[in-house]
């Protein structure tokens, strides 16, 4: 067997130490599900000291390796980070995208409220005008049958009169007849 370097027991160790170190806080994370906004802001934190901390024993010890490690590291919460900006705009934008979706449905909720108590007004209106036409109608109807009624009557009452002036025109006559009948015998 040959002897492991004195850098790669350090190394080990560093890494050993720091992902004991940094347990309590990703276990916490972990269980609050903190996987966006927040938590992995605070995630990346850590990636963050964690990388410092290698870049910081890397310069100490001289560990090219370290160092290297510690830069990849870097570089990778730099890309989480951006990933979380955009993640973070992303959800920003689809809020508010579901803002206005919501307001435009409630908008168009409310210009079909609008519309049907408008038709509904109108219909209504409609209807009253329906019925006052067809109440017009009835009276106008109502109206010409009285008239009837009356000429019926005026009518009636005039052939009654001619009627009455016939008879009396009749019995005129009829006396005159007489009297001239009655003179005619005294003559």
């Amino acid at each position: 067997m040959s002897p492991v370097p004195m850098q790669k027991v350090m190394r080990a160790a560093l890494g050993t130490g720091l992902v004991i170190a940094r347990t309590p806080a990703d276990v916490a994370l972990t269980v609050l599900g903190q996987d966006r906004g927040t938590g992995a802001r605070a995630r990346i934190a850590l990636d963050r000291v964690d990388a410092g901390v290698r870049e910081l024993v890397a310069r100490v010890t001289g560990d090219d390796e370290l160092r290297i490690d510690a830069a990849r590291r870097q570089f990778a919460a730099d890309k989480r980070e951006q990933a979380a900006d955009l993640r973070d705009h992303g959800d920003a934008r689809a809020a508010d995208g579901r803002r206005r979706a919501t307001k435009t449905r409630e908008r168009a909720a409310a210009k079909r409220t609008t519309r049907d108590a408008t038709a509904a007004k109108r219909s209504r209106a409609a209807e009253r005008r329906e019925q006052e036409a067809a109440a017009s109608r009835e009276e106008q109807a109502t109206r010409a049958q009285l008239r009837v009624v009356k000429e019926r009557d005026a009518a009636l009452a005039e052939r009654e009169d001619a009627l009455r002036t016939k008879d009396e025109a009749a019995r005129l006559r009829e006396a005159a007849r007489r009297v001239k009948q009655e003179r005619k015998e005294h003559v």
